[in-house]
């Protein structure tokens, strides 16, 4: 009977579908902050009125919202975004996050991500990002989550961009190749990077290296 029972239990249909990470971080080797943004591309399967997210701990959430694009304009999806509605809470592993308009199939034709922006400190301490030196920062998710996921935390191709100063260093692991590198604002550089396999935002992990001197050859 129980064999039975296992047989015919059907499986956990989730109504949003991870396709793609697009994670963007700032840190800032002099005050000890950071700035990141989390868009997370995603398949509908049903009407959305509400979704749970995992959230980065010891983290100030500044916005999470839901775009949605149900036409193209000039060759892109025109992404409409509408803010949501939500409660953290420090001691739950996820936060149910409410829709202020029903999103039906239709209005994703074209496309849909959440996007989450937080900011918080650097700490020298064992955390999700720390300084493991004086001239390294190190993100390292064994001792909780630092990027935001949906419940179910499903692999996806990655493009993670870290904004440094020029000069910088970053070093990602676990299966990233060099992607189109570019200035940013305030003289500021992005550094870009492309999965090379499937990933859970729980598994990335990288070292972003303080900037170093120029010397000039006086000879």
């Amino acid at each position: 009977m129980n064999l039975l029972l296992f047989l015919f239990c059907p499986a956990i249909v989730f109504a949003l579908t991870p396709t793609q990470y697009l994670i963007k971080l700032e840190p800032n080797f002099t005050d000890s902050s950071y700035e990141a943004e989390v868009q997370i591309h995603v398949k509908l399967t049903e009407e959305l009125k509400e979704f749970q997210l995992n959230l980065p701990k010891n983290a100030d959430i500044a916005t999470i919202y839901f775009f949605e694009a149900s036409n193209v304009f000039r060759g892109n999806p025109d992404f409409i975004g509408q803010p949501t509605n939500y409660e953290i809470n420090k001691n739950a592993e996820t936060t149910n996050v409410k829709l202020r308009s029903p999103v039906e199939l239709r209005d994703v034709k074209e496309g849909a991500y959440v996007k989450v922006v937080y900011l918080g400190k650097i700490s020298n301490q064992t955390s999700q990002i720390y300084f493991k030196d004086a001239h390294t920062i190190e993100v390292n998710q064994k001792s909780g989550r630092f990027f935001p996921s949906l419940t179910n935390d499903e692999p996806a191709k990655v493009k993670l961009t870290v904004i440094t100063d020029y000069r910088a260093g970053v070093e990602p692991e676990n299966g990233f190749v060099a992607g189109d590198h570019y200035g940013y604002k305030d003289n500021k550089f992005a550094n870009v990077f492309d999965s090379t396999k499937n990933l859970k935002t729980s598994q990335i992990a990288f070292k972003v290296k303080a900037p170093t001197l120029l010397v000039l050859n006086s000879n």
